[in-house]
């Protein structure tokens, strides 16, 4: 639930704002971080530090979920029938909100397919309508930050798009994710707000402008994952890799133990960035219902 502006939030990484590969974003951060040059060996403390973080947030997505019923979902091959479980929980969010999760995976028999399908309805808040139909009736030069609505829903269509091509793209063999905007909320799994609060809260808003990355990880939470980084960094979801090692700790580089219950992998969809390990797609998975 990143209740804060993710462009704000990058624009003071230069680092991350451009396009590297996982090893040069560790690397660079090692090199800016230890100048002596001794990068080599910290990126393999800290590839160590990674898959501790991953491990953690793993048994972390099960420890919090009220549904405790897992099975293997690989075992569904070759899919025996074709059938649409409505998987529904749940879990405790950030280790202190206890909130719900839906969704479908739907199993095709001739495809030996199985797809997981959350459906969203949008639409603009009361506040948003008030102040775009003022700044279009007065012709005010701020109306451009305020598009109407049929521009608003048009983007939200392109977010839920790239959402879904994020979520195909490390996706386990026989797995396809589709997202899908529906014109009723009777329809949805979720309806959400466009809001002009910054942030998202994925069951009941986001902002209008519906940043892609942000919808990709609170679709996540739709599904039952939880976020990654800790309430020990107070609510501010950018204590990561970056920062893991700031000059605040200057003098404690070598260690790493005081930050591994409280960081998170800075790669990872429900940290920061977009990518998805094989747990998270384990998660959601593995509560389709055993033959």
């Amino acid at each position: 639930m990143k209740i804060i502006t993710l462009a704000l939030i990058l624009s003071s990484f230069p680092l991350m704002s451009q396009v590297h590969t996982k090893r040069e974003v560790v690397e660079m951060t090692l090199m800016k971080l230890f100048p002596d040059g001794q990068t080599k060996d910290k990126f393999a403390d800290m590839r160590e530090i990674v898959e501790e973080w991953n491990k953690i947030y793993d048994e972390q997505n099960t420890r919090n979920d009220r549904n405790k019923e897992r099975s293997d979902w690989r075992s569904h091959f070759p899919i025996q029938k074709s059938e649409t479980h409505h998987i529904k929980g749940k879990r405790v969010y950030y280790n202190l909100f206890p909130k719900h999760y839906r969704y479908d995976i739907i199993a095709d028999k001739d495809k030996n397919l199985l797809t997981v399908n959350v459906k969203m309805h949008f639409y603009p808040s009361r506040t948003y309508l008030k102040r775009m139909n003022r700044l279009h009736s007065s012709d005010h030069p701020d109306k451009k930050y305020y598009p109407q609505v049929s521009d608003i829903m048009i983007k939200a269509r392109k977010s839920v798009a790239a959402s879904e091509s994020m979520w195909n793209k490390h996706a386990p063999k026989g797995v396809k994710f589709k997202f899908d905007m529906v014109e009723s909320k009777n329809e949805a799994h979720y309806s959400i707000k466009l809001s002009t609060l910054m942030g998202a809260l994925y069951d009941k808003f986001i902002l209008y402008m519906v940043p892609e990355d942000i919808l990709a990880h609170e679709i996540g939470h739709m599904m039952g994952l939880d976020d990654e980084y800790s309430p020990h960094s107070n609510l501010i979801p950018v204590h990561t890799i970056l920062q893991s090692f700031s000059s605040r700790h200057a003098d404690r580089h070598d260690d790493y133990s005081s930050y591994k219950d409280m960081r998170c992998n800075l790669e990872s969809m429900m940290c920061l960035r977009t990518t998805l390990y094989p747990y998270h797609y384990n998660h959601i998975l593995g509560r389709i219902r055993p033959y």
